[in-house]
């Protein structure tokens, strides 16, 4: 995935597989809490569900630091 700051809160994810595209805004309420947006998709939703979950995991990752 390709991160893009949108603002201070805000930052732009988008991932290129082949055909298929995602963009999501992760957008951070607190150093605990966050919010993400799905702004396009072209994959499957079961693709959709993994790579959601491993970008959660990366962002807990980041939290913990």
């Amino acid at each position: 995935y390709v991160p893009e700051v949108i603002d201070a809160q805000t930052v732009r994810c988008t991932l290129v597989k082949r055909a298929h595209r995602v963009v999501v805004d992760v957008r951070m309420e607190s150093t605990a809490a966050y919010t993400i947006i799905c702004r396009e998709c072209t994959v499957p939703k079961n693709k959709y569900a993994q790579w959601m979950m491993n970008l959660q995991r990366s962002i807990a990752k980041l939290a913990c630091r």
